[in-house]
């Protein structure tokens, strides 16, 4: 009867040290996800910055500047469960619409605000980013398939465009959500896909 005993309780302190080690783990990953949140929305707003910047580029640079706005920022998405456009889907677009991308618009404004920045965890080293990203472009003329370079895989949709201020330019404009699915990659985040969509009641 000891001898049960004795295996019944090594057995319940073992099942109790593995509670408390998984217990233990998760307050760890969560404080360890906590601290990263702010570092995964400076690594988004920054990107967004850099989106702004090829945009404003001459309209001969953007497939090149995109481009380079890949490597540095992207990477491969980690698992299944990713719905965006990937790395791979960029770039293909990029490929698609090089042939006549010098005949882009010229931009010479673009406003832009991100704002309501929901980050949860998304796996052990990973993020799912939720944001609301308003763009409006003053352009040379109406483009509305123009793509913002560096957001979508596909050509644009802007609905309408109206006068400038300046009376010659057209501004269009377009509210989006975006999702983006981060990765912690050599210490820095990194994009693994990213969907833009035409946000509700826009």
């Amino acid at each position: 009867m000891k001898k049960f005993l004795k295996h019944v309780n090594r057995g319940i302190i073992l099942a109790f040290l593995a509670v408390l080690c998984v217990a233990g783990y998760v307050v760890f990953d969560n404080a360890r996800f906590k601290s990263a949140k702010p570092e995964i929305e400076q690594a988004v707003q920054q990107y967004m910055e850099e989106v702004r910047s090829v945009n404003l580029a001459a309209p001969g640079e953007r497939i090149a500047k995109t481009r380079e706005l890949l490597e540095k920022y992207w990477t491969k998405p980690q698992g299944n469960g990713y719905y965006g456009y990937t790395k791979t889907d960029m770039q293909d677009y990029l490929a698609y619409r090089e042939s006549y991308a010098s005949g882009d618009p010229a931009v010479t404004d673009y406003t832009d605000v991100l704002k309501d920045v929901s980050i949860s965890q998304n796996g052990p080293h990973g993020a799912k980013v939720v944001a609301q990203y308003s763009v409006s472009l003053e352009m040379s003329r109406e483009d509305l398939i123009y793509p913002v370079y560096g957001l979508s895989a596909w050509d644009g949709s802007f609905l309408s465009s109206r006068p400038a201020d300046n009376g010659t330019d057209v501004v269009q404009s377009f509210d989006y959500q975006v999702q983006i699915s981060m990765y912690q990659e050599d210490g820095q985040w990194k994009i693994g896909d990213m969907y833009a969509y035409m946000s509700e009641g826009a």
